[in-house]
């Protein structure tokens, strides 16, 4: 019989035999117990029950004495009539539903194991198992320090754990879990003390990207790797938060949106920026702008047009309420896709250029600059290429002043592609390649893989798939180093249509020789 924990969930109801065969397994000194039976008589074959019982006494005791805190337990639990909804809810799915009575026996068996932690003095155990129960992913062994920094005893505590069964280990040792009944249990039975929750929330908002950093950046870079195990987790801890009102929302919601930033370049999903538009509209929160701004930049990419543009809207109307704070230069970018896309170019032009003014009356350079490149962008979508290289060219100049490399070369690239599309393949390349060695200096792996992109556009624009594939060959593991799944899809599905290129043109020139052959003969 197979016993590892990720599997105990879905053993069925166990026989009688099986079931003794199961527990002396674990707990081999009972074998020939006259109570042996009428326990598992009690634990009807759950294998839950029956391991969690053999773990409780196979660290000592007797069953007789475990009969009779089962039976006062059970009682209690009628007493109660019949246990705890909020408990059955939650664990339901993960229990067999054949009378209502096996949620009981787990239960009872989940809490006969945790009264067991204060007996064996170690006062640890039980709040570090409700951290762990509040995340469904499991946690990383190393971050159990950050995780609950005022639990000093928490190896012990987590040995206990293990000894205990109420927690496994992943299959490389890395993660510890807790099985979703034991879960459901220590939220509804044991929750989080004010200090121990506020201590996991703060971890898990110090995940969140730093506001000033985008993909590109290695900071960011360093966030998604650490963020890639523990994605369900953060958002677990978030929407708690921001359902919680005893919990500084405020906090949680500052952190929904820098998590949002990073699921801006990784999985998309607004599942946890809805939730915090939704409280941020209940509480009035000053940071409603920003959700909003979140959300619909996320729906941008995932090209709900409609959504976004509703919400970008609304979101406009905000901040030049509020007097196009600095915050709006974050949200430029979609706000002036959705009106490109949507063929509104000189409304977004418009507010680019107003934005513009406002910004270099306050001397903010940067932002004003930003605005100047993305009126380039709109130019060029509108095919006024003098108009886009005069934006491009004068926005680089702008953010060269201040020092702004990244956007120095980012208009390079801009200006770039127009070489392309102009069929001006040389000077595009020699433009492309400047922007990539500002890119390769800063070490922007994310630009990096972008601007290779560009180039090897403008050589599949000159015939030259060869030399394209080469370049996006060259990109392809610095985009693997970014871990941006859907960035590196795309540059795989470029790869690919690149090869059949360079398959057809072989064809086409194999035809030609034939052509020429038999003209010949």
């Amino acid at each position: 019989m197979d016993w590892t924990e990720p599997r105990l969930q879905s053993l069925s109801q166990l026989d009688p035999d099986a079931a003794e065969e199961a527990f002396l397994n674990i707990s081999p000194r009972f074998k020939g117990d006259s109570r042996l039976e009428t326990l598992l008589q009690k634990l009807d074959g759950m294998p839950l029950a029956i391991k969690l019982m053999a773990k409780l006494l196979g660290g000592g005791g007797t069953i007789t004495d475990l009969l009779e805190k089962w039976e006062s337990e059970s009682i209690k639990l009628l007493d109660q009539g019949g246990g705890d909804d909020q408990w059955e809810s939650e664990s339901a799915s993960t229990l067999d539903q054949r009378d209502g009575y096996d949620r009981n026996i787990i239960q009872v068996s989940i809490k006969l194991s945790i009264d067991s932690f204060s007996v064996k003095g170690n006062m640890d155990a039980i709040p570090l198992l409700g951290v762990l129960a509040m995340l469904p992913a499991g946690a990383a062994v190393a971050r159990i320090p950050d995780l609950c920094p005022s639990l000093p005893d928490w190896r012990a505590a987590l040995s206990l754990l293990r000894e205990a069964a109420v927690v496994y280990d992943s299959a490389d040792g890395s993660r510890i879990q807790v099985l979703s009944p034991i879960q459901s249990y220590m939220t509804s039975h044991h929750p989080l003390g004010s200090r121990l929750l506020e201590d996991l929330r703060e971890s898990y908002y110090a995940l969140s990207p730093p506001e000033k950093n985008e993909a590109h950046h290695p900071a960011f870079v360093n966030v998604a790797k650490k963020l890639a195990d523990d994605e369900v987790n953060m958002e677990a801890v978030l929407i708690n938060a921001l359902r919680d009102v005893n919990a500084n929302r405020e906090a949680a919601i500052k952190a929904s949106v820098s998590y949002s930033r990073y699921l801006y370049y990784t999985r998309l999903r607004t599942e946890v920026i809805e939730e915090a538009v939704d409280v941020a509209r209940k509480i009035d929160s000053p940071q409603l702008a920003d959700c909003i701004g979140s959300s619909g930049t996320i729906l941008t990419r995932t090209n709900q047009s409609d959504s976004a543009k509703q919400l970008l809207e609304e979101f406009v109307k905000l901040f030049v309420n509020q007097g196009y704070p600095k915050s709006l230069a974050k949200y430029l970018v979609s706000i002036t896709n959705i009106w490109m896309k949507q063929g509104e170019h000189e409304r977004a032009i418009s507010m680019l250029e107003e934005c513009r003014d406002i910004m270099l009356g306050r001397g903010e350079i940067d932002t004003a600059a930003g605005c100047l490149w993305l009126m380039g962008e709109c130019h060029l979508r509108r095919l006024k290429y003098d108009l886009a290289r005069s934006a491009f060219e004068q926005a680089r100049s702008e953010f060269s002043s201040v020092g702004d490399d990244h956007h120095v070369a980012h208009c390079l690239m801009s200006l770039g592609a127009m070489l392309t599309y102009e069929g001006e393949y040389v000077e595009a390349q020699y433009v492309l390649g400047e922007a990539l060695s500002i890119f390769m200096k800063l070490g922007l792996p994310f630009d990096v893989g972008e601007c290779m992109s560009k180039l090897a556009v403008t050589h599949n624009r000159q015939r030259d798939y060869t030399l394209a594939l080469a370049k996006l060959e060259e990109g392809l593991p610095i985009v693997m180093k970014t871990g941006l799944q859907s960035w590196i899809e795309s540059y795989n599905a470029d790869i690919g249509a690149t090869q059949m290129m360079i398959e057809l043109q072989v064809d086409d020139d194999d035809d030609e020789e034939e052509e020429e052959e038999e003209a010949e003969g």
